[in-house]
C-alpha cells in the first residue's frame, strides 16, 4: 500500500508532497469561434491531469525536485489522470474512490482569445474513503525523510467537511512539515485557523477573504500584514499579469512577471507556487523564491494544452522576472 513513499525517493533532495482531494480530467477544447446555440467546430482537442496540487507536483518534476502527488480518484477518468501523470514520470499515490473523478472542460476561442472553463463538483467522497486518505499522509510522517512541505491545494468534492484542510495543518505540524495551503471559501478561511506557513491566495480569492478590493500596492501590502498577524510565516499574493507579491514579518517584495505572449492560462499560480515551495524547500530567501515562481508560471502561459511547463523556458525567463522591495 505505502510502496510509493519509499520507491524512488532522494533522501538528500527535499520531498514536497501534495495533496489534491478533488482532482480532475480536464479537456481542453480550442474552437475558431465559440458560438451559441449553434455548431463550434474544433481545431485542437486534448486531455491532461487537473487539479491544482496535481499541478504544483508536475511543476516540481518537471523543474528537478522531489515530490509525491497524493489524492482521490475513481472511476475510468481517475484511471487515466494516473496514467497521464505515470507518462510523466511523476510518483503518485492515490486513494481509489467509488466516484468518478470529474471532467473539467476548457474552451479556448481561438478569434477572441478567450477562455471559458466548466468546472465540475466532484463526487461524493465516503467517510471511510477520507480516513483511508488521512492514513496515507499520516505515513508520509515514518518516512525516513518525511516531506520538507505538504502543500493542500484546489476545492474540497462533497462529503469533505471545509476544516478538512486545517486538520491536515495541525497535525503536519506536529509531525514536523511545513505546510502550504492554496484554496478559497470556506476552506481557505478554516484553514486560516490551523495557521499554515504559507499561503497563497491570487488577487480575486484575497479580496473575498479579505471582505474589501484590493486596488492599489498599499491596500495588498496591507492585506498582506493583516494575514500575517493572523499568524502565517508567509503570505504570497499572486495579481495575474501584474505580478505578485510576498510577505513575511520582516520582508515585502514585488515581483513583475517577464512580459510573455499569453498562450494558456491553466496551472499558471500553480506552477509559481510549486516552483516557490521548491526553492524554499532548498534554503533560498524569499525574494529569490518570488523570482523562480515568476518565472515558472508565465514558462506555464506560454504553452498550451496538456502542457504546462518546461524547465528550460523557465530558466529563459528567469532574467526578465523582476522583484523588489514595497515601498
Amino acid at each position: 500500500m505505502f510502496g510509493p513513499f519509499v520507491y524512488g525517493v532522494e533522501e538528500a533532495m527535499p520531498l514536497i508532497a501534495t495533496i489534491s482531494l478533488n482532482p480532475s480530467l480536464d479537456e481542453h477544447i480550442t474552437v475558431k469561434r465559440l458560438v451559441v446555440e449553434d455548431v463550434s467546430r474544433v481545431q485542437a482537442f486534448s486531455k491532461e491531469p487537473g487539479g491544482k496540487g496535481i499541478n504544483v507536483s508536475r511543476a516540481i518534476h518537471e523543474l528537478g525536485g522531489q515530490t509525491i502527488a497524493l489524492g482521490l480518484i475513481g472511476g475510468c477518468d481517475g484511471w487515466h489522470v494516473r496514467e497521464l501523470l505515470e507518462r510523466e514520470g511523476v510518483t503518485t499515490s492515490f486513494v481509489t474512490t467509488s466516484g468518478e473523478t470529474r471532467t473539467n472542460v476548457i474552451i479556448t476561442d481561438a478569434s477572441r482569445g478567450t477562455q471559458t472553463k466548466i468546472s465540475h463538483p466532484g463526487p461524493q467522497v465516503r467517510p471511510l474513503e477520507l480516513e483511508t486518505f488521512h492514513s496515507f499522509v499520516a505515513h508520509l510522517a515514518h518516512l525516513s525523510a518525511p516531506p520538507a512541505f505538504l502543500v493542500m491545494a484546489g476545492s474540497l468534492p462533497p462529503g469533505i467537511p471545509s476544516d478538512y484542510y486545517a486538520r491536515l495543518i495541525r497535525e503536519a505540524k506536529g509531525w514536523g512539515m511545513k505546510t502550504a495551503l492554496d484554496t478559497d471559501g470556506p476552506p481557505l478561511s478554516a484553514g486560516l485557523e490551523a495557521k499554515p506557513d504559507l499561503i497563497k491566495p491570487n488577487l480575486f480569492e484575497a479580496q473575498r477573504l479579505l471582505g474589501r478590493d484590493l486596488k492599489s500596492e498599499s491596500e495588498i501590502a496591507a492585506a498582506g500584514r493583516e494575514l500575517l498577524g493572523r499568524g502565517i510565516e508567509t503570505v504570497v499574493i499572486s495579481c495575474s499579469r501584474q505580478g505578485a507579491f510576498a510577505f513575511t514579518g520582516t520582508d515585502a517584495w514585488k515581483g513583475t512577471a517577464p512580459q510573455v505572449t499569453v498562450v494558456d492560462t491553466v496551472g499558471a499560480g500553480d506552477s509559481m507556487l510549486g516552483a516557490m515551495v521548491w526553492r524554499l524547500s532548498l534554503g533560498d530567501p524569499l525574494n529569490e523564491a518570488l523570482r523562480w515562481g515568476l518565472a515558472t508560471g508565465s514558462a506555464a502561459v506560454i504553452t498550451s494544452g496538456t502542457e504546462l511547463c518546461y524547465r528550460a523556458d523557465v530558466e529563459r525567463l528567469l532574467e526578465q522576472a523582476q522583484v523588489e522591495p514595497v515601498s
